[in-house]
């Protein structure tokens, strides 16, 4: 379905975002991001993943920092934890996303 036209690099930020407050910073996902896959997300990919993600309701933002919507933070999670890689996790993620509708 994806409405959102959520993009590949969108499953790899959303990796970064803890599932619950307080959050990550931009600062902080990017350092997540980079130790995920050894690059830095542009900006683009970044600012596009987050508003993305704020505007179909699976991310909140307070104070500066972004985590999942109570919402979505239990199904995310239990996506990336059964998974034994990181780059499994991130194609996990990466289908929810693909079928993702509200």
């Amino acid at each position: 379905m994806n409405t959102f036209n959520f993009q590949h690099t969108d499953a790899w930020i959303f990796l970064c975002i803890p599932k619950n407050e307080p959050g990550a910073t931009k600062e902080e996902i990017l350092s997540s991001a980079d130790h995920i896959n050894q690059a830095i997300p542009t900006d683009e990919e970044l600012n596009g993943a987050l508003k993305r993600g704020l505007d179909s309701g699976l991310l909140e933002s307070k104070n500066d920092k972004y985590f999942y919507t109570p919402k979505y933070g239990e199904k995310i999670n239990s996506i990336i934890e059964k998974q034994k890689d990181i780059f499994k996790a991130w194609d996990a993620l990466e289908e929810f996303l693909k079928n993702f509708d509200i």
